[in-house]
């Protein structure tokens, strides 16, 4: 079976409750599925990030998240209430939609698709 797993930011390392239980969740899929990982996030792939992650997932995607400019929140703001998103619906949306080739992977996937923290 093959498992696409989308990411709020990289689950390692792991250092809290959310990270640990998407880590420990990424491991055990990893057992018995091809994985595929998407991770939307603020900061770039540290190396050893990557070195970690790819030991349980046979493809890695880094998506950049559009949050830390001040130009990045207003035109969040502006999808929340143009589409009635909550806030990080709508972040996730603009981040996909500039990642436009991540996006259509993402609807073309023949596997299941998996969301964390539910978006």
């Amino acid at each position: 079976m093959k498992v696409m797993y989308l990411s709020w930011e990289s689950p390692w390392p792991a250092h809290g409750g959310g990270t640990l239980r998407t880590f420990g969740l990424l491991k055990q899929l990893s057992k018995f599925s091809e994985l595929e990982l998407v991770v939307l996030s603020k900061e770039s792939l540290s190396v050893n990030q990557k070195i970690e992650l790819q030991k349980y997932a046979s493809s890695l995607i880094r998506v950049p998240m559009r949050s830390v400019k001040r130009r990045d929140k207003l035109r969040i703001l502006d999808h929340m209430f143009r589409y009635r998103m909550p806030y990080h619906c709508a972040l996730i949306d603009i981040s996909l939609h500039q990642a436009p080739e991540v996006l259509k992977h993402i609807h073309n996937f023949l596997g299941v698709v998996y969301a964390s923290y539910g978006h």
